[in-house]
């Protein structure tokens, strides 16, 4: 639903907060590598106009030299801090920073030299341009054109410059911002429709499309992942096999739509009995796994114990009909200590004990 609403109408508040993070983070760290280098290029930019100065008035270098360079120090140690490590989740911070070094900078020097105000405005508009490019949302990006025009109305205001300065100054810059906003907007837009799509294609690629559970692929490369970091941190591992008693009868009986809504009633009340970090997937036909974490045999037994008592007092109701279901459960605790065990023996074994819960009667739970 949320994905056709936002693919439509492009609009980023209707994504949820989780994945409305996630998409922050990927443009951030998507814009990052430019920022760099747009930082790189201030610095380089603002010692190489320190000629342009000289040829404005040769007397002015000496005024305007002290100011290039500090900005030019501002946007190398801005450089500097930008790591893609550890940067991407205040790239905004840095870019307003980067905004007011330039903004300041050629507002400064603007006032500096002869004719400044009628040749700086150019700078000031690639300044408020180059915020588009840098900046991951246009949010930023309009809070960096502001920044940008607050200090060039500061020190114009501060010399004394006129109000017709003012004037052109600030027509100058608002029209820039306004095109910088729409600009940025609809890269962002543009940037959003892209993530959209990528996520929907990889929850297609790792979810079951009936009951909204991870499929069998996720389940096993997450548990590979699993097993690793348990052997790593000496941390217990458990899995559980589940499936559906008698459903073929189910689907015989009452018809397929009606044991589809078996499967997604499982999903749906399993689900909750289940801690955040447990993963809960559906395998192929009526049978289900569930990964336990940090969780060893004991453990495990007991939330299949509560996972199989909590499903057989479920009345499912679809299309007319009112029927209950029962699951068998087998557990198996995954030897992390044997480099013999991985996750797919780990599985056969719950499975084996799945086999014998069948056989001794169903609705039961039994350890392998």
């Amino acid at each position: 639903m949320w994905q056709t609403q936002a693919m439509t109408t492009g609009v980023l508040p209707q994504l949820d907060g989780e994945l409305r993070e996630r998409f922050r983070r990927t443009q951030s760290e998507r814009t990052l590598p430019i920022a760099r280098m747009a930082y790189a290029a201030g610095a380089a930019f603002m010692l190489l106009f320190v000629a342009w100065d000289a040829l404005l008035d040769s007397g002015a270098i000496f005024r305007t030299l002290p100011v290039r360079g500090a900005c030019a120090a501002s946007f190398a140690a801005l450089y500097v801090f930008a790591k893609p490590a550890k940067a991407a989740a205040r790239l905004n911070l840095l870019n307003l920073l980067a905004s007011l070094t330039a903004g300041f900078g050629v507002a400064i020097v603007m006032a500096m030299l002869p004719r400044g105000f009628d040749l700086g405005i150019a700078g000031l508009t690639m300044v408020t341009f180059a915020g588009v490019v840098i900046t991951p949302s246009w949010r930023g990006s309009v809070n960096g054109s502001l920044v940008v025009m607050a200090a060039a109305n500061f020190v114009v205001l501060l010399t004394s410059q006129g109000w017709f300065t003012l004037a052109q100054i600030n027509g100058f810059l608002g029209a820039s911002l306004a095109l910088a906003a729409l600009l940025s907007f609809f890269l962002e837009q543009r940037h959003l429709r892209a993530f959209l799509l990528e996520v929907q294609l990889e929850r297609a690629a790792t979810t079951d499309p009936l009951t909204g559970l991870y499929n069998r692929r996720y389940f096993i490369e997450t548990a590979e992942r699993e097993l690793a970091r348990a052997r790593r941190y000496s941390k217990p591992l458990s899995v559980l096999m589940l499936d559906i008693d008698h459903f073929k009868r189910i689907n015989d009986t009452y018809g397929h739509p009606v044991g589809d809504e078996v499967l997604k009633t499982l999903a749906r009340e399993a689900a909750p009995l289940l801690r955040k970090l447990d993963v809960l997937a559906r395998l192929g036909g009526e049978e289900f796994a569930v990964l336990l974490s940090e969780t060893g045999g004991d453990g495990a037994a007991l939330l299949a114990e509560r996972l199989r008592k909590s499903l057989s007092e479920l009345t499912v109701r679809a299309l007319g009909a009112t029927l209950k279901f029962t699951v068998s459960i087998g557990c198996a605790e995954v030897m992390v200590n044997s480099q013999g065990e991985d996750i797919l023996s780990a599985l056969e074994r719950a499975d084996e004990a799945l086999y014998k819960a069948k056989e001794s009667g169903r609705n039961r739970v039994v350890v392998g």
